[in-house]
């Protein structure tokens, strides 16, 4: 599938989250579009077999299993692209959690869960893959948010909070990082 107006054909593009949903849908429509797309999740079966599924016949993906919720897997994860690739044109951060409770029956344990991968690691992933952009002078960072950001459902409190803070934070990349391309 080509679109000369936005075509994405050989930029390299890392997708957080993409085993499957909305991750893998994205993920997909970057490899159609002859992208080189890196996909990340935690478990490698599902992540190896969502690669063979959405690699077109002479297209790239590459699964790469990586915990969203550790900051020193997310560095080593951007420069391992970057060496491999020589860039990140674009960061996709899709990966995501979510329990639905009450908010009094939340512990410390799964607020944790959820925010440490949702919030903390897009945040860690965006910074790692941004000095890679920075450098380069050139980039995208998309952040995968919810209408949760904006109106929140019942039961799914941290979740909400977590996607809410995706939201400004990245407004706030894009006013640090626009000038640098």
């Amino acid at each position: 599938m080509t679109d000369e107006l936005f075509s994405v054909k050989d930029q390299v593009v890392l997708v957080s989250g993409a085993s499957r949903g909305i991750g893998r849908a994205i993920a997909k429509g970057f490899a159609d579009r002859q992208a080189k797309v890196v996909i990340t999740g935690r478990v490698a079966e599902t992540l190896n077999q969502t690669a063979k599924e959405i690699c077109p016949a002479d297209g790239v993906v590459r699964a790469k299993v990586c915990d969203a919720a550790d900051p020193k897997a997310l560095r080593r994860l951007a420069d391992e692209v970057v060496a491999e690739f020589g860039r990140i044109d674009t960061l996709v951060n899709c990966a995501g959690v979510n329990k639905r409770k009450k908010i009094e029956d939340y512990d410390e344990e799964t607020y944790d869960y959820i925010t440490n991968i949702n919030i903390r690691g897009a945040f860690f992933l965006a910074t790692a893959v941004g000095r890679h952009m920075i450098a380069a002078g050139r980039g995208s960072v998309i952040n995968i948010d919810s209408i949760n950001s904006h109106r929140p459902l019942k039961r799914v409190g941290p979740y909400a909070m977590s996607k809410a803070a995706m939201s400004s934070m990245t407004r706030s990349m894009a006013m640090e990082w626009g000038p640098h391309g």
